[in-house]
């Protein structure tokens, strides 16, 4: 850092620093903050010390890194230049806790100054599409995080015909990180297509994190497309279901989600209980179902309490959600608004 202060500032030489500052501590830590502090404020550095600043203020909440951050940054376009610096703070932590945390950074700013959102998916579908751009995962990371923050700003601000078709790609892109992320979000676009359902049934074949991804996305959906009830419904049918049982569970969640919606139509509520109530009877509906699914561990940091991933091939389970018919049977009763465990069918 003092090379780089020596050089005038020198932007690759401040990249290469930064990328250390997550390891800092002590009075390191606080050297390097006072540099970074005063390189932050030269336009011409401020997205490469801003970026080390967030590796290095890791542990606080977000509210406060980017408060911390708007008094280093010239005011003129800081939304825009913090946007760089979380954006090359997350490419370089890698997939864990530092990640986590810079990119809970970034959802944060986005919050704040929801205008961000518009160039942020076009620029997401830009670098997935470029297979020499690094940065198409880690946009897409910020998309969801943003989404999970404030579903409302999300919904308000992205245009569905838009960003549906951008996140379905990203949801078909070789990395699995872009993967998981961009069905984290399509959830929140709140509307059951064919072509959600059909992402959601591929990732229901994928690795324990975008598995994990679809399973929780399920529960965000609010409406479904058009007439498409018929089409959803009859992926709960014998050639649909024995394809694969853990496809078959997910559509079974995504009916969930409609039926308990308050604003679903009686008669659409009506029927998915009766095709569900058909699957409970159904033989092909006797298969077990398996899933896989991440460990997750309770964190507390500076008193703020908040959920973490457990990165790595032996931080995943195969879990046993059950026989699919009982599963059906569990999914109808909670549609019917029975807060009490039922005995399965036998």
């Amino acid at each position: 850092l003092a090379l780089a202060t020596g050089a005038g500032g020198d932007g690759e030489t401040l990249v290469d620093c930064g990328r250390l500052c997550g390891a800092f501590l002590g009075e390191e830590a606080r050297r390097a903050e006072a540099i970074l502090g005063e390189l932050a404020r030269d336009p011409a550095t401020a997205a490469p010390a801003a970026s080390g600043l967030v590796r290095l203020w890791k542990r606080l909440p977000p509210a406060e890194v980017l408060e911390r951050l708007a008094a280093c940054v010239p005011a003129e376009d800081a939304p825009a230049t913090l946007l760089e610096a979380v954006i090359a703070a997350t490419r370089d932590t890698g997939w864990g806790s530092d990640h986590d945390a810079a990119v809970a950074v970034g959802a944060a700013l986005v919050d704040g100054h929801p205008e961000l959102l518009d160039g942020l998916l076009a620029r997401m579908d830009r670098a997935l599409s470029d297979p020499r751009d690094p940065d198409g995962a880690v946009l897409a990371a910020l998309v969801a995080a943003a989404a999970e923050t404030s579903p409302t700003t999300f919904a308000a601000r992205v245009h569905p015909r838009l960003a549906e078709p951008q996140l379905l790609r990203a949801a078909a892109s070789p990395s699995w990180n872009a993967r998981r992320a961009a069905l984290g979000a399509l959830a929140y676009l709140r509307t059951v297509t064919p072509r959600v359902v059909a992402a959601l049934q591929a990732a229901m074949r994928d690795v324990v994190y975008v598995q994990d991804s679809a399973l929780l996305a399920t529960a965000q959906f609010r409406r479904i497309e058009g007439r498409y009830l018929d089409g959803l419904l009859a992926q709960l049918d014998e050639g649909a279901a024995s394809a694969s049982p853990a496809a078959a569970y997910a559509v079974g969640s995504l009916l969930v989600a409609l039926g308990r919606e308050e604003r679903t139509d009686f008669a659409d509520r009506q029927r998915i209980l009766e095709a569900l109530a058909r699957a409970v009877r159904a033989p092909h509906t006797r298969e077990e179902v398996y899933v896989l699914a991440v460990r997750r561990e309770r964190v507390t940091t500076d008193g703020q309490e908040h959920e973490t991933i457990q990165y790595g091939a032996l931080e995943q389970d195969l879990r046993h959600a059950g026989r699919l018919d009982h599963c059906f049977y569990q999914m109808l009763a909670q549609i019917a608004g029975m807060n009490v465990t039922i005995p399965a069918p036998a």
